[in-house]
């Protein structure tokens, strides 16, 4: 081999070794570029996705605040319902009227309406 050839090996090695070097260079920098690139986003994505548990937290406080409010108010009405029935079953028990005296009662409220009766169909035959 020639000398000339033996130079134009050795450049075409040194130009292959420079080339991959280069070529290395260049990729480790896209690579730091594309890692911080997403390192960025990926915290763009954690900040936004703790505001919306936020948001959701606050949103379901909100509805677990309007459920406790409407179970009160339900239990209210059904302790005021409470105290009226037991309003009620306290005057049944203090007026209550046995059967024999309501029959009683009863029979007077059909004898005067039968009165009342005959004393209309009276004056409606003087006409």
């Amino acid at each position: 081999m020639s000398p000339e050839a033996i130079a134009a090996f050795v450049a075409l090695g040194f130009t292959i070794i420079s080339s991959v070097v280069i070529t290395m260079r260049g990729l480790a920098k896209i690579e730091l570029n594309l890692r911080e690139y997403f390192e960025k986003k990926q915290t763009e994505t954690y900040q936004v996705l703790r505001e919306d548990i936020d948001a959701s937290r606050d949103l379901f406080g909100e509805s677990l605040k309007a459920v406790k409010q409407h179970s009160e108010t339900a239990h209210t009405r059904i302790d005021m319902l409470i105290i009226k029935h037991q309003d009620l079953e306290l005057y049944i028990r203090d007026n209550y009227v046995e059967i024999d005296s309501f029959n009683a009662v009863l029979q007077r409220l059909e004898k005067t309406i039968d009165a009342m009766d005959g004393k209309i169909d009276e004056l409606m035959s003087r006409r």
